[in-house]
């Protein structure tokens, strides 16, 4: 009798024991590569679930599988990802839940429709990038059909890129050298490339002038790239017959030992003017206080955000950031290089209106003024419009 009462009181309880957990679904992961299955079930009815063990089944006619994961009885869904037993793209397979009790009573759902997973041929979360990717290169290939028509492609004037002849004239009155140092980044990295690019310029005024210039190199791949570009620059001013080879030098790959070389080199010659541009670490320091202390004129450029505080405070003129690519492809003066700095321009200002913009709506979602918004204009779904907006705006999920 005791018993009976217990039962009838009792809210999760009923004479069929443990209830099961209900309408059991499955379907393939959208936006992903495959091998992955979304499982979602209502929870069971009755009280003190332990937990709940996710079956797997292989094939729509499968009556025994295995046990792909667990969860808690506060939980609903599980994200099979195949990580103890893989999941094969094209195959059928369906789910069942199967509840256990505190007592270790077992209540199995009916499975779950068969579901295949597939791989995504576009993943929507990404949109906004592949957007953001559209747009660039349709500003690029605009920006490169009016270069290559004759257009000019104005990009500001940069200090320090105007003061580089005014620097190696300094060294042909002063009858003293001037020092090159190309970064301490490989030839394929593109602060090396931009360096590389403003060594043409520096080599041929140099060679104009009959101004002896050296360039000690850090990467044994920069160094007879640099011999080249030096060589050449020579060539074009008509003074090829005064292009000394072992000007252009390889020491080590050893930062703190090239430092020390380059200020010995420093030291003993002298340079009027030192030109420091590409990607330098914290050794540009000793490179720099040692120009300064030999009276040089410096100017110098990085990308190296962590250097450029001493790149400013050490040299005569900087080139921040950016600034050392742009003056590459003014020096360059090919509408590709330019295009590239334009579209890099234009795409930071389409940026700088879209990323308010963006805050803006958010903000508006958030507290609910974008929906009444869109109410008001005759918006079909004013929640729903609202709702994209602001997901598309987060980039996804």
């Amino acid at each position: 009798m005791v018993f009976l009462v217990l039962l009838a009181i009792s809210p999760g309880l009923s004479a069929h024991g443990l209830a099961p957990a209900r309408n059991v679904t499955a379907r393939d992961e959208p936006d992903d590569g495959g091998g992955v299955i979304q499982v979602s079930w209502d929870p069971s009815e009755s009280n003190g679930i332990a937990r709940y063990d996710v079956v797997r089944m292989k094939g729509a006619g499968a009556t025994e599988g295995i046990v792909v994961g667990t969860r808690n009885g506060a939980q609903d869904s599980f994200l099979d990802e195949g990580d103890k037993h893989a999941i094969e793209d094209g195959v059928d397979y369906r789910y069942l839940i199967r509840a256990v009790g505190m007592d270790g009573e077992i209540a199995k759902s009916e499975p779950s429709a068969p579901v295949r997973a597939s791989a995504s041929w576009l993943d929507t979360t990404l949109l906004a990038n592949l957007i953001a990717v559209i747009v660039f290169a349709a500003m690029f290939f605009v920006l490169v059909m009016r270069g290559r028509s004759g257009k000019p492609l104005y990009i500001r004037p940069i200090d320090a890129l105007d003061s580089m002849d005014d620097a190696v004239g300094r060294a042909a009155e002063m009858g003293r050298p001037v020092f090159y140092a190309p970064g301490l980044h490989s030839v394929t990295q593109p602060a090396t490339v931009a360096s590389i690019g403003l060594l043409s310029r520096v080599a041929e005024k140099s060679a104009r002038l009959h101004t002896r210039i050296m360039v000690p190199n850090y990467d044994p791949l920069t160094w007879p790239v640099a011999q080249d570009v030096v060589r050449r620059g020579f060539i074009r001013a008509g003074r090829q017959e005064e292009y000394d080879p072992d000007d252009i030098s390889y020491l080590t790959s050893r930062s703190f030992t090239y430092a020390a070389a380059v200020a010995g080199m420093m030291t003993r010659e002298k340079p009027a003017s030192n030109f420091l541009f590409g990607h330098f670490y914290s050794e540009f320091l000793i490179l720099a206080e040692t120009g300064a202390a030999t009276g040089a004129l410096q100017i110098g450029g990085t990308d190296s955000t962590a250097q450029l505080p001493f790149f400013i405070t050490t040299c005569d003129k900087t080139m921040i950031g950016e600034e050392l690519f742009a003056a590459a492809a003014i020096v360059d003066n090919d509408p590709i290089s330019r295009s590239t700095v334009k579209a890099h321009d234009w795409f930071k200002v389409a940026l700088m209106v879209l990323i308010p913009a963006g805050v803006a709506i958010g903000m508006l979602f958030d507290a609910g003024i974008l929906e009444e918004l869109l109410r008001g204009l005759g918006a079909g779904d004013p929640a729903a419009v609202a709702s994209g907006i602001a997901e598309a705006l987060r980039g996804g999920r």
